[in-house]
């Protein structure tokens, strides 16, 4: 399912996501495949400048990050606005850090590297809740 036609049934316009990862390569692949406007952060500092400035509709946040980590930036986007859904991702099958994303309210978690189609379900359902 690619991005433009989740957009199509939930009767939306575009939405702009953040996508937050150190990997360029992730955010190229991400970008690319979502079709979507989008804005990218490379480090949690800057991530949350991004959030402050242009209210994304989701962000896509790697829990791996130098700097703040992905569980502090998480719950910073949180206290900014607790409207914003957070896809958290790793790139290992981190229990504890899948378990400390949701608990902080995370949207939904998903495992690197990633299946694609999975990533469109998540990403559409975030989007219309």
């Amino acid at each position: 399912m690619r991005y433009d036609r989740c957009v199509t049934r939930t009767n939306t316009s575009r939405r702009r996501i953040l996508i937050v990862d150190d990997d360029l390569g992730i955010i190229e692949v991400l970008k690319d495949h979502l079709e979507v406007l989008y804005d990218a952060a490379v480090d949690g500092r800057d991530a949350l400048g991004r959030v402050r400035q242009t209210a994304p509709d989701l962000i896509v946040l790697d829990m791996h990050l130098a700097g703040l980590t992905g569980l502090e930036v998480l719950t910073q986007v949180h206290d900014v606005n607790p409207k914003i859904p957070v896809v958290s991702m790793c790139g290992n099958e981190d229990g504890e850090a899948t378990a400390a994303a949701m608990a902080h309210g995370a949207f939904a978690y998903v495992s690197k590297p990633f299946d694609l189609d999975y990533l469109d379900d998540v990403v559409a359902r975030a989007l219309a809740s």
